[in-house]
């Protein structure tokens, strides 16, 4: 098993980090409920695909509670685009950059609904911290449910520069 601990919250007993192994047994619940549709194999080759990447380029961040349990994953990629692509930050596409870097959410998947909360926030948090540490211009989020909206537009409203159909953009302190 090769998690490393990023934050350890002891209020909440929950612990962060990524997950680095690709034997997948210890977090089979949480995937197989995710893809439903998809076979062991399917699931296996995915987060094979996933792990075995340098971190700066995608991964997976991994939430454990006191017992080593897993409770939720945050599966990302790290991407750069043009920065006319679309309507970002005016001051960036007036740059002379001719690239922005995105760290892009790609899932959330949580399995305890009573610390969602708690768990969507550290996750959107170390999703940060990631993005300042690979030098990312933007957190890109998935479309969300009505509830986790208002949690990032709550907890991280002045960072919020574009949400669309697509997903929202939050700026990331560099």
């Amino acid at each position: 098993m090769n998690v490393s601990i990023a934050k350890n919250n002891p209020f909440v007993g929950l612990k962060i980090g990524l997950y680095k192994d690709p034997d997948i047994k210890r977090i089979s619940h949480i995937l197989e409920n995710e893809f439903k549709n998809w076979n062991n194999n399917q699931i296996n080759s995915y987060i094979e695909e996933v792990v075995k990447q340098d971190s700066k380029y995608g991964g997976i961040i991994s939430v454990k509670n006191d017992s080593d349990y897993f409770v939720a994953l945050l599966i990302y990629s790290i991407e750069e685009i043009s920065p006319n692509a679309f309507t970002l930050n005016k001051k960036l596409r007036k740059s002379n950059l001719s690239y922005t870097k995105l760290f892009i959410v790609e899932k959330i998947i949580s399995t305890t609904p009573l610390l969602h909360k708690r768990i969507f926030n550290l996750l959107i948090e170390s999703s940060l911290s990631k993005s300042k540490e690979y030098c990312c211009d933007y957190l890109k989020l998935p479309k969300l449910n009505y509830h986790d909206y208002q949690l990032i537009n709550k907890n991280f409203k002045n960072r919020i520069n574009l949400s669309c159909k697509s997903g929202t953009y939050l700026e990331v302190d560099n």
